[in-house]
């Protein structure tokens, strides 16, 4: 199989699984913090698993770089539609949803971008992604 049908398949799987976050039952505080959780624990499981093909998407380029930036673009859509209904609901103060969840996003990349992977064993990673995602949960009810 080529590497970039790996990768493909390998983003489909993660993109597939959180997507049965964003549109499962439940208020959008909890899907949020379970989605932000399942991303975080699918990279590190990716990372383990096999350090040095999961490290390609760390510097992505050419067609690679096309499928994780489509991957990306999922991902955030995936998280655009948990902040709308959040919204909508009167649980989350947002002026623009899809900013709001580029912001999230770009918030938590320390816990789901490739280029932090080396971080992610460190003691204490998980009590600071709980604190991130408390923070974040903070700030979208408050607006």
């Amino acid at each position: 199989m080529a590497a970039t049908e790996e990768v493909q398949r390998r983003l489909d799987r993660t993109a597939e699984r959180l997507a049965q976050t964003a549109e499962g039952p439940g208020d959008a505080s909890a899907k949020l913090r379970r989605w932000l959780s399942e991303l975080f624990a699918a990279q590190r499981r990716e990372a383990g698993a096999e350090p040095e093909r999961f490290a390609e998407y760390a510097a992505p380029a050419g067609e690679l770089g096309g499928l994780v930036d489509r991957h990306v673009e999922e991902l955030v859509g995936q998280l655009t539609s948990i902040v709308e209904q959040g919204a909508r609901a009167g649980e989350f103060v947002t002026g623009d949803p899809a900013v709001t969840a580029r912001a999230v996003f770009v918030a938590t990349a320390p816990f789901h971008d490739p280029r932090h992977a080396g971080e992610w064993g460190a003691d204490g990673v998980e009590e600071q992604f709980a604190e991130v995602a408390v923070l974040l949960l903070r700030g979208l009810r408050q607006g």
